[in-house]
């Protein structure tokens, strides 16, 4: 599995580099990224609606300060219904 860390580097292109990264992932595969931005999350989520993600564990867990863990998962697409 991938990982990355982008702790204290949150920035455009550091969302740009995660993002090809993501892209790049095949249908059921993940990457784990080390941030200390939580709302990476959210911006992650709406540019990947066809991912999973979950919060793994918060690394030094300062109320605001802290670090995150995040699992991202390339989703298996849906199988395509049948024309009626």
């Amino acid at each position: 599995m991938t990982k990355i860390d982008m702790r204290n580097t949150m920035d455009f292109f550091c969302m740009l580099k995660a993002c090809a990264l993501i892209k790049q992932l095949k249908p059921g595969n993940s990457v784990l990224i080390l941030s200390n931005d939580r709302a990476f999350l959210s911006d992650l989520r709406r540019v990947h609606p066809d991912c999973e993600f979950k919060l793994i564990s918060t690394v030094h867990a300062f109320e605001d300060g802290g670090d995150y863990l995040f699992r991202v998962e390339k989703s298996n697409p849906s199988p395509k219904q049948p024309s009626s």
